[in-house]
C-alpha cells in the first residue's frame, strides 16, 4: 500500500509541478445518494476542511453531477487549473487503484450517460458497484492524503 501511495503522490506531483497552487481548483464529482458514487463528495467535504472552501467545488452538501451543476460556478472557474475527482467503476482487480490522467473527466461515462466533461487533469479512484461504506472512506482518505502530500508536502 505504501508503494502505491508513493507512486500516486509522485505521479500527481509530476502533473502539477508547473502550476501555481493559487490557480488550482478541485472539482469533486458524484452524489452522496449512491455509495460507489459518493467518493467525490466525501473527498470534497474533507478537502474543504483541510485546504479551504475556496479551493474546492463539490461536497456532501453540494453534489456536482452534471455540466449544469458546474455552470453555477462559471465565474469561479475562469483562469483556474481544474483538477476533477470522480469515482471510476471497475471490477475487483482494479478496486482501490487511483488513476491520474491529463485531460477531463467525462461525467456519467461509467454508466453510459454523457453529463459533460470537466478538468485539466483528473483523479479517478476505482470503485465497484457493490462496496462497503468503510472501503469508500478508506479510499477517500488515501486520495486526500496523497493530495495533501503532493501539494503541501505533508499529511
Amino acid at each position: 500500500m505504501e508503494n502505491l501511495k508513493k507512486y500516486y503522490v509522485t505521479n500527481l506531483k509530476r502533473k502539477i509541478k508547473h502550476i501555481n497552487q493559487n490557480d488550482i481548483l478541485f472539482i469533486c464529482i458524484g452524489t452522496k445518494e449512491i455509495i460507489w458514487d459518493s467518493i467525490g463528495p466525501i473527498i470534497g467535504s474533507k478537502l474543504k476542511q483541510k485546504i479551504g472552501k475556496d479551493k474546492v467545488i463539490g461536497s456532501l452538501e453540494k453534489n456536482i453531477c452534471s455540466k449544469k451543476d458546474i455552470e453555477k460556478y462559471e465565474n469561479i472557474l475562469k483562469n483556474k487549473f481544474l483538477i476533477a475527482i470522480d469515482s471510476a467503476l471497475g471490477d475487483n482487480k482494479y478496486f482501490g487503484n487511483v488513476f491520474i490522467s491529463n485531460g477531463p473527466i467525462y461525467m456519467g461515462k461509467g454508466i453510459n450517460e454523457y453529463k459533460g466533461k470537466v478538468g485539466d487533469i483528473s483523479i479517478k479512484p476505482v470503485v465497484k458497484k457493490i462496496v462497503k461504506q468503510k472501503d469508500i472512506l478508506n479510499l477517500s482518505n488515501f486520495v486526500i492524503d496523497g493530495i495533501i502530500q503532493a501539494f503541501y508536502n505533508h499529511i
